[in-house]
């Protein structure tokens, strides 16, 4: 839809606006319903490709320093000990892996190493992440410092309670005593092989962050 020779619709929050001769893609914020400039757009009169990849250098320069046993001790006094004392008597005998991901509102860093804590060696894992804050939610962070065998066993306990299925959903809609529709649940005993495979596999989807974390994990053993 066509308004006027500067502007092309292309959808009710879409549009193409003519600036300076030049046309720039906009999109209305869901929010306070204006128009703005559409990230396409930005990406594209920023340069941001050059930008990012400076910035993707910088950061594997960061993550690459924190293998040296002398910055990733420096990393548990000072910012994960805030969240938990032990951090700041362990020492670091070997850095193993360092994962940096990197978001324009979350900094996170997370160590796995080997260290000695009083007179115990161990493998462990700690990290931090904060979170800059938006227009929905508000500024946080969160450190952690943990035996790693201790938070695997944790984590493969907690996997294998969440993706075990206690009953099935069969998908079809019935309606309850109350006039309500629901989604019809069969006891285990009730219920098909397939369809408690079928149970397990929308589990696993639910909790496909954990599983994850828990592949990530192990790795370490």
């Amino acid at each position: 839809m066509v308004e006027d020779e500067d502007i092309i619709y292309i959808d009710k929050k879409t549009r193409k606006r003519k600036i300076n001769g030049e046309w720039k893609l906009e999109k209305k914020d869901p929010i306070y319903g204006v128009w703005v400039i559409h990230p396409i757009q930005f990406w594209k009169d920023f340069n941001m490709e050059d930008t990012m990849r400076e910035l993707d250098e910088e950061q594997e320069k960061d993550r690459l320093k924190m293998f040296k046993k002398e910055a990733a001790e420096e990393f548990l006094k000072e910012d994960v000990a805030r969240y938990d004392e032990n951090a700041k008597f362990v020492k670091v005998k070997k850095v193993i892996d360092v994962t940096m991901p990197f978001h324009f509102r979350e900094n996170k860093i997370e160590l796995v190493f080997d260290g000695k804590l009083g007179d115990k060696n161990g493998r462990y894992i700690a990290g931090c992440d904060s979170y800059s804050g938006d227009f929905y939610e508000p500024p946080s962070e969160e450190c952690w410092f943990e035996d790693l065998h201790e938070t695997l066993k944790y984590k493969e306990d907690f996997v294998k309670k969440a993706t075990t299925p206690k009953r099935v959903f069969t998908g079809r809609e019935i309606i309850n005593e109350h006039g309500v529709k629901i989604k019809e649940e069969l006891p285990l005993h009730k219920a098909s092989p397939e369809q408690i495979t079928n149970e397990k596999r929308r589990l696993e989807r639910i909790y496909q962050g954990d599983i994850k974390r828990l592949e990530y994990l192990r790795r370490f053993l």
